[in-house]
């Protein structure tokens, strides 16, 4: 199954540019080619860059619950980096993925 966000640089070149957090396989070649860029940073910092305006997020590309009956869907277990996220960006794209449907301050409001 390929990834849903996965970009194809050859594409999008001059569109997009990925600013990975952390290397892995799906952006390494990339960013060693000079095509996308790295900040290495530690994963509890990330908030920060968010809410400080160090990376401006025009948008944001998370993954959420299906909606419930009031409309609310879940971040899922993890939520760390995805609220500094979704209060920050300037646009917010919600995938409906299989996640786990949790409470309290892992919930967003679909509006449509």
């Amino acid at each position: 199954m390929k990834s849903f966000f996965k970009l194809k640089f050859v594409t999008v070149v001059g569109i997009f540019r990925s600013n990975s957090l952390f290397i892995g396989g799906n952006c390494r070649k990339a960013v060693n080619d000079g095509r996308a860029d790295f900040t290495p940073i530690f994963l509890s910092e990330i908030p920060l860059l968010f809410q400080r305006k160090i990376i401006d997020l025009d948008v944001a590309l998370i993954q959420v619950s299906p909606p419930d009956k009031h409309g609310f869907c879940t971040l899922g277990p993890s939520v760390d980096c995805t609220r500094a996220a979704i209060q920050n960006a300037k646009y917010i794209i919600g995938r409906n993925a299989s996640v786990i449907q949790l409470m309290k301050y892992r919930c967003i409001n679909i509006y449509v």
